[in-house]
């Protein structure tokens, strides 16, 4: 039999027509294909089976079909990433740092920690940023198995095991602290957040290790993506309340924040399928999406926190009682829609255009709002003189932009091993993630430091879980 060695990325089976013959499978070996030659029904009078170019023509037209969704996840996914990176302190606390958050920090964590009298006369943030990358499925055990190997079909099945019902999920994430400042009970902080989440259907990874298999629906319904990149100017304020009790410290606090978006892109429907029988391939795919590159909005934070005795300290925030971006720059519409009917190799050579039909469009769209996701989030902390505990519970109140409802709680621990420098852990359960770590090293003193910290998304050891974040900060007080 001869063979011809061509790229291929998956496994594909072609019928002939009407079920006679044998059908074509392409297999991945290496990233290459080995094709077997047609064998002709006896049944057409035909001159001549039909050629490689008419090949390349059914898989260029089963690629749109499954392009039409997931290319529009793919665009999505490229760029973007979510926040809570931007303070290594708080990373490295697991994020349980609701309490201890002081100067310039309190316009992410609580504005009300500005009304303490311990807060300090002026600080100074800058260069403080973060990453992080995760999935749902795979750790980095299971890309070093599995990365440049050949796959055995007890490999495909662990990996199709591994990935959950709703699709394989990315997130990438990230944001910085360009600048921040406080005096006393003032502060202001300029930010950049960049967020992004993205699914690519279970049906989809299952395709592409397995190839179509006859009788077989493919759907692809369940892709999805969204990514939105801002800055933000915050300004806060703290203010002290007295109360008759001298044990007692209480302060409430506020942050307004303008916010300006620079970029969005969502896929706002996506569904489509692929089904292989004996009389062909029929696929039909739909997506739509929009995109713009700028707007405006503003959101409204409030905190509490308390000190009890100079030993426990309570806090308490809601964190985007009001928060909207109104996109108005630069928006479009995208739509693609894509058909096949009955694909055979003979079909597509006598009239490609007969059985495969693709539409795109991009409009001019209108203007249009999205909300940010309110969370509610409760703190507690207590001190001694070389150990700090903390912990924070977080209720998301809207499954949306790096947000989730299912609820978080976060455990963190810093240890002063000398003057100058601390190291700290922390531990966080639920959420998005289910599971994190992260370890820190902080060096300096009250006046000028310096924190690093990495962590593990979606496991308990660095480097094994389902995604790692990384983040540094500098930070100067007075």
């Amino acid at each position: 039999m001869n063979t011809k060695r061509i790229p291929m990325s998956m496994s594909l089976k072609i019928p002939p027509l009407r079920g006679a013959g044998r059908c074509l499978r392409f297999s991945k070996r290496h990233h290459h294909a080995t094709v077997a030659s047609l064998r002709c029904p006896s049944s057409l009078r035909i001159k001549n089976c039909p050629s490689q170019e008419s090949n390349k023509k059914i898989l260029a037209c089963f690629g749109q079909t499954l392009s039409a969704c997931l290319g529009l996840f793919f665009a999505a996914q490229a760029s973007f990433g979510q926040t809570n990176y931007s303070n290594a302190r708080a990373f490295g606390m697991g994020g349980a740092y609701l309490t201890q958050a002081a100067g310039a920090e309190t316009v992410r964590w609580n504005p009300a920690n500005l009304g303490m009298r311990e807060t300090p006369n002026f600080s100074l943030m800058f260069a403080s940023l973060g990453l992080g990358v995760s999935n749902n499925a795979f750790n980095q055990a299971d890309y070093n198995l599995y990365n440049g190997a050949r796959l055995s079909a007890s490999d495909k099945r662990t990996i199709l095991q591994r990935l959950p019902n709703n699709g394989w999920n990315f997130r990438m994430s990230s944001g910085a602290d360009l600048l921040g400042f406080s005096v006393r009970n003032l502060a202001a902080l300029v930010g950049l957040d960049v967020i992004s989440d993205a699914n690519l259907p279970r049906d989809f990874v299952d395709l592409v290790l397995n190839g179509n298999a006859l009788n077989r629906r493919y759907d692809f319904s369940s892709t999805r993506g969204s990514a939105l990149v801002m800055a933000t100017l915050g300004c806060s304020y703290g203010h002290p309340i007295k109360l008759p009790q001298k044990s007692l410290k209480l302060a409430l606090g506020g942050t307004i924040k303008y916010l300006r978006g620079l970029s969005f892109f969502e896929i706002t429907e996506a569904r489509g399928y692929v089904l292989t029988t004996n009389a062909g391939i029929f696929g039909e795919a739909k997506a739509q999406a929009r995109l713009a590159s700028g707007g405006n909005g503003i959101g409204i934070d409030f905190g509490a926190t308390m000190i009890v005795k100079r030993q426990w300290q309570f806090g308490l925030t809601l964190h985007n009682v009001v928060g909207m971006i109104r996109w108005n720059q630069g928006v479009k519409r995208y739509e693609y829609g894509a058909h096949a009917d009955s694909l055979t190799l003979v079909t597509v050579e006598e009239n490609e255009n007969a059985v495969f039909n693709n539409a795109s469009q991009k409009n001019t769209g209108d203007d249009f709002v999205i909300s940010l996701p309110p969370a509610l989030r409760v703190g507690v902390s207590r001190g001694w003189k070389q150990i700090l505990l903390s912990a924070d519970v977080v209720q998301g109140l809207k499954n949306a932009y790096g947000a989730s409802q299912t609820p978080e709680l976060h455990a963190g621990v810093e240890m002063n091993l000398a003057q100058v420098v601390a190291v700290s852990g922390g531990l966080n359960v639920g959420g998005l993630h289910k599971i994190g770590s992260a370890v820190g090293l902080g060096l300096g003193d009250n006046r000028f430091a310096f924190d690093l910290a990495v962590g593990a998304l979606g496991g308990v050891v660095p480097l094994y879980g389902k995604g790692m974040g990384v983040a540094m900060s500098m930070r100067v007080r007075r």
